[in-house]
């Protein structure tokens, strides 16, 4: 499966909130690069993007496509690329044209679905996560608030 650390390396951030911030700001700038047309895979970017987001092993895909594994495996290394009709396979496989599939200059449809898709689940996993922890110090603040009020209280009326 797609992953959005797989798209954006700044995700691998320590604290919470500001990968969540971070999260927003690279999906805006990938959306608007994206829309643009300044983002480019090459074949074998699309390929591992593509099988991942079906959810196929390189095995699966292999048996799929009557290859061996080893033979998907230089694909996505680019160091070969399959023949036509292996390309025909692919674009029937994953229901996009082959010119999608082999062209430098375009992101299939399917990678942007999963990417969105991702991003939603992230960030609401994100925003739940966040939401917690503002709970939780509110929580602890209300407490110690408490504390010194009772603390005032009580030398306000019970020490002389």
């Amino acid at each position: 499966m797609l992953c959005l650390r797989d798209i954006f390396p700044v995700l691998n951030g320590r604290y919470k909130a500001s990968r969540y911030y971070n999260c927003i700001r690279y999906l805006k700038s990938f959306l608007y690069l994206k829309l643009k047309g300044m983002i480019k895979l090459k074949f074998n970017e699309k390929l591992i993007k593509l099988r991942k987001a079906s959810g196929l092993s390189q095995e699966e895909l292999g048996d799929k496509l009557n290859v061996a594994r080893q033979t998907v495996s230089k694909w996505e290394l680019g160091e070969t690329t399959p023949e036509m009709d292996k390309l025909e396979e692919l674009s029937n496989l994953f229901e996009i044209s082959i010119d999608e599939l082999v062209k430098d200059n375009t992101i299939p449809n399917s990678i942007i679905k999963e990417i969105d898709q991702q991003k939603v689940e992230s960030l609401y996993k994100d925003s739940q996560n966040v939401k917690s922890i503002i709970k939780t110090y509110l929580i602890i603040g209300f407490g110690i608030l408490m504390f010194f009020g009772i603390i005032v209280i009580y030398c306000l009326f019970f020490v002389e």
